[in-house]
């Protein structure tokens, strides 16, 4: 393996690591080791994250700490110095030879380590070859872009929300509902004033089940810690805030206000829940409130300011995905997506026209036009959970999901997708998509039989025009804790893995 080819390796593996350092929960520790007692440690905890390198016998090695709220560009140079120094100490010379650990320390939880360790392959680590090498690394990209994929869409989907909800309140908003993501350590989503004396704290949450599923979050105040959902905790994450701190520096009148306490912080959440509903949670007691939204309420052209130059926003149709052929002759007239990766479905939009769902075209150009997606893929979220009815066809354990309108368009929806997980008890999955409202799936491991009868089921299905549903793709998904990671054209090139 040439040294350009080991770098590529290392520079890809740093890009692996900011991502799960930025995404690390608080209370999240992670443990990378080559062995012999060596150890990388990183740690979350309130006030930022830290790294340290240990090893037997030895003191004084590096240690460094990151302070929250920090940029995404921080954790990119905070990664990339960790790398280095367990590099040069330690004397790694591939990322094969780690091995990994993940967990969050109060409660235990195990954290999925992939990408980050590979122990399978330490003792061969030497003799891969550079194509065997950069596939590994590969696999472990492809599943950390299904997840910012999946963070990057609720992202989206809490800025459009949270927005219209504030301003249909009548709330100026001067933070938040800004679509890119990720730029630094969450403070607070969104941040108004309304009236003379009231500063409006909203937090957003996509597809929770209620409060406690809420993130942890804490701060220290004055010496103790403060928990989410607390005054003190409200007021530790504004003064925390960059961009409050630039709002306040540009209004001295406010600043003042809130140094003198002249002003009432309210902090609530707003959950988007699994049926698309959103749920308004105060910390005082009260059961939530439904809130309706009028999608015809105007915003801001400058969504970091007041709205003085309002235009109105409104979704031209409420839109589902359907999935299409990757050779569907329409496609280049009509907005559309990918699914996944090589020759994939494409991804259209479809609306109720009272007698039935038509694939919908839209200006492209129009301001609605990015949340179209995204509402899409939340809509199809929303439905009622379709059950998984799991049976074994000689000797191999298959789950279906069939007979619904959207049945295939599931396998884009990570809730039925981590359904198919526990029915299957398999963290992996193959999923295959044959024809409009069919969908199957099965474990990722299979031997050379099991492989035979789920070629043959899905051929049979694909080729199976009896019930007249259009076809989709003969190949299959590979789904990893609930996200499309890739996909294979043909399910006849899946074998004994």
């Amino acid at each position: 393996m040439t040294p350009e080819t080991a770098a590529d390796l290392w520079e890809s593996y740093a890009e692996l690591l900011t991502w799960r350092l930025f995404t690390l929960p608080l209370g999240g520790r992670i443990m990378l080791s080559p062995g012999q007692g060596r150890t990388v440690r990183f740690t979350r905890d309130g006030g930022g994250l830290e790294w340290a390198l240990f090893a037997p016998g030895r003191d004084m090695l590096p240690s460094r700490r990151l302070p929250w709220p920090a940029l995404f560009t921080d954790y990119e140079s905070f990664a990339n110095m960790a790398v280095r120094g367990f590099r040069e100490i330690f004397g790694v010379a591939l990322p094969f030879e780690l091995t990994a650990q993940a967990w969050v320390e109060d409660t235990g939880e195990q954290l999925d380590p992939r990408g980050l360790g590979f122990g399978e392959f330490a003792a061969e680590s030497g003799d891969l070859d550079a194509d065997t090498a950069c596939e590994i690394i590969e696999r472990a990209r492809a599943v950390e872009a299904a997840d910012r994929e999946s963070r990057t869409r609720d992202h989206a989907l809490a800025m459009f929300y949270g927005s219209r909800v504030l301003e249909q309140q009548g709330v100026e908003i001067l933070i938040g509902g800004d679509e890119q993501w990720p730029v630094r350590d969450h403070t607070v989503h969104f941040l108004g004033v309304s009236g003379d004396d009231l500063l409006v704290v909203l937090d957003v949450f996509v597809n929770l089940a209620g409060l406690e599923r809420i993130p942890a979050a804490s701060t220290e105040v004055d010496g103790r810690m403060v928990d989410r959902g607390s005054t003190a905790y409200a007021r530790a994450m504004i003064d925390a805030d960059p961009d409050f701190r630039r709002v306040q520096a540009q209004r001295p009148a406010l600043a003042r206000e809130l140094t003198e306490n002249r002003v009432t912080l309210d902090y609530s959440i707003l959950e988007i829940d699994s049926q698309q509903r959103l749920l308004h949670h105060r910390f005082d007691g009260t059961p939530p409130m439904l809130i309706e939204i009028d999608y015809a309420a105007t915003v801001a052209e400058d969504a970091n300011g007041p709205a003085t130059d309002p235009i109105e926003v409104r979704l031209p149709f409420d839109p589902f995905p359907l999935l299409q052929p990757a050779d569907w002759p329409y496609r280049n007239r009509i907005p559309h997506w990918p699914s996944a990766s090589g020759n994939a479905p494409i991804i259209v939009l479809t609306g109720d026209n009272g007698a039935g769902y038509t694939i919908r075209s839209y200006d492209e150009t129009a301001p609605e036009s990015e949340f179209m997606l995204p509402a899409a893929i939340a809509r199809l979220t929303g439905l009622h959970r379709y059950d998984w009815e799991v049976e074994e066809l000689y000797g191999l354990a298959v789950a279906t999901c069939s007979g619904h309108d959207f049945s295939a368009e599931k396998v884009l929806d990570p809730h039925a997708m981590l359904d198919a997980h526990n029915a299957l008890g398999s963290p992996r999955l193959w999923v295959a998509t044959p024809r409009r409202t069919c969908l199957t799936a099965v474990p990722y491991d299979l031997d050379d039989r099991q492989a035979l009868v789920f070629q043959h089921l899905v051929r049979l299905t694909y080729d199976d025009d009896s019930y007249g549903n259009a076809l989709i793709t003969r190949g299959v998904y590979l789904v990893e804790n609930g996200h499309i990671t890739t996909f294979v054209d043909d399910v006849d090139l899946i074998g004994r893995r």
